[in-house]
C-alpha cells in the first residue's frame, strides 16, 4: 500500500484517550502526518456521515477491534482503506456482521494491519515458567507455616520441552527466549512451516506437540478452526506429561468444562489463564477457586494503558515507514484466514 494522499489519520482507541500517547504517536509519525484524535464512542452520529466528519476525510484508521460495532457501518461512506488494530486479535472485527455484508459489496477491501505485544508477552510466559520451575506458589504456603523446608524436585529448564499452539509473531518471540535457557521448542500450526526458531513444526498435528508437551503454550487467535479445538476431551494426549497449560492467546479455544475436565483428570498439571471464554470471568465460574488455576485479567500484553500505547505505536509507525519505501507490511490480516 502507498502512503495515504490526505496524510490524515483518524485515531480512535481507549489506548490514546491520554495525552502522553497522544504527543508520542505525533512525534514518530513527524509533521508530514496530521493525527485527529476522536473517541468514536463519545461521538455519535446518525445513519449519514456528516461531511466534515475525520471519517470521511482520514484514509487511516486506528482503531480497537471492540470498537468495530461504532465505525463499521460507516465504512461504505467513509475514505478509510487502511485499518491498523491496536490489539493482536481481530476477531471483533472480523467476525462483525455488519463487515462481512460490507466486504460482499465493497469495491476494495481496506488493508487490515494488527498490533504485536509479542514480548510483553514473552515475558509473561517466562515469568510463569520459571515460577512453576522452582515451586514459587507451594514455597508461599510453606511460608505461610514458618517452615523452612526444601521440598520441589525438578529437572533443569534445559531437559524439558515446550510446545506452541501457534507459531506466528508472538509464537516465535516466545519460543526465542525458551530457545535461549536450552529448552526444546515445538509447535502446532494451521498452515506455517517455517522452522525458526522452533526444533519442529506440526502442521495439523496437534496430538504430537500435546505428547511431547511439559509446558504448553497456546497463542492462536480465534477463528472458526480454533473455536473449541481444545474442548471436549482433546487434551488427553497430553496425559503422558501432563503439562502446565499457559493460555496467552483467546479464551474460545478451549471452554471452562474442557479446562477443569483436564486438570481434575491430570491431562495438565496446571492452567495459566490470561484470556476466557467470557471476559470478564464469572463471578461464579468453577475457574476462580480450582486449586490449579491462576488466572490473570488479560494482561500479558501490558497491564495498563499506560504501558500499551508505545507498542501501538511502534507497529504503526513501522508499517507507515515500510509503506512509504515502497515494501512490504507486517502483520498484515488474512481476509481468508481472519487474523
Amino acid at each position: 500500500m502507498e502512503a495515504a494522499n490526505s496524510k490524515q489519520i483518524l485515531c480512535s482507541s481507549i489506548f490514546f484517550d491520554h495525552e502522553e500517547a497522544q504527543v508520542h504517536l505525533r512525534n514518530e509519525l513527524g509533521h508530514e502526518w496530521d493525527v485527529i484524535f476522536l473517541n468514536l464512542k463519545n461521538e455519535p452520529v446518525g445513519e449519514v456521515l456528516p461531511d466534515d466528519h475525520p471519517l470521511k476525510k482520514c484514509e487511516v484508521l486506528i482503531v480497537d477491534h471492540f470498537q468495530a460495532p461504532l465505525f463499521v457501518p460507516y465504512l461504505d461512506q467513509s475514505q478509510i482503506s487502511w485499518i491498523h488494530c491496536t490489539t493482536a486479535g481481530v476477531n471483533l472485527l472480523m467476525e462483525n456482521q455488519l463487515f462481512k455484508e460490507f466486504l460482499t459489496s465493497a469495491e476494495q477491501r481496506p488493508l487490515i494491519t494488527r498490533t504485536s505485544y509479542a514480548k510483553s508477552m514473552a515475558i509473561y510466559c517466562l515469568a510463569h515458567v520459571c515460577s512453576m520451575q522452582h515451586g514459587v506458589a507451594h514455597y508461599q504456603e510453606l511460608q505461610k507455616q514458618h517452615l523452612w523446608k526444601k521440598d520441589v524436585k525438578t529437572r533443569p529448564l534445559s531437559t524439558k520441552t515446550v510446545g506452541f499452539l501457534g507459531v506466528g509473531d508472538v509464537g516465535r518471540e516466545v519460543a526465542g527466549v525458551f530457545k535461549q535457557l536450552g529448552m526444546t521448542c515445538v509447535g502446532f500450526s494451521l498452515s506455517t512451516t517455517n522452522m525458526e526458531p522452533f526444533d519442529a513444526i506440526y502442521p495439523g498435528d496437534l496430538n504430537s506437540v500435546l505428547e511431547q508437551s511439559e509446558f504448553l503454550i497456546n497463542s492462536l487467535p480465534s477463528t472458526p478452526q480454533t473455536i473449541n479445538m481444545l474442548s471436549n476431551g482433546r487434551l488427553e494426549p497430553a496425559a503422558a506429561k501432563s503439562p502446565v497449560f499457559i493460555n496467552i492467546g483467546r479464551g474460545s479455544i478451549i471452554n471452562e468444562e474442557s479446562i477443569v475436565e483436564a486438570l481434575d483428570s491430570g491431562w495438565i498439571s496446571h492452567a495459566v489463564l490470561d484470556v476466557a471464554p467470557k471476559e470478564p470471568l464469572d463471578p461464579d465460574s468453577k475457574l476462580w477457586d480450582h486449586p490449579k488455576v491462576t488466572i490473570t485479567p488479560h494482561i500479558a500484553g501490558g497491564s495498563v494503558l499506560t504501558e500499551i500505547h508505545p507498542f501501538i505505536t511502534e507497529a504503526f509507525v513501522t508499517n507507515i515507514r515500510l509503506a512509504e519505501a515502497g515494501k512490504e507490511m507486517k502483520r498484515v490480516v488474512s481476509y481468508e484466514k481472519g487474523y
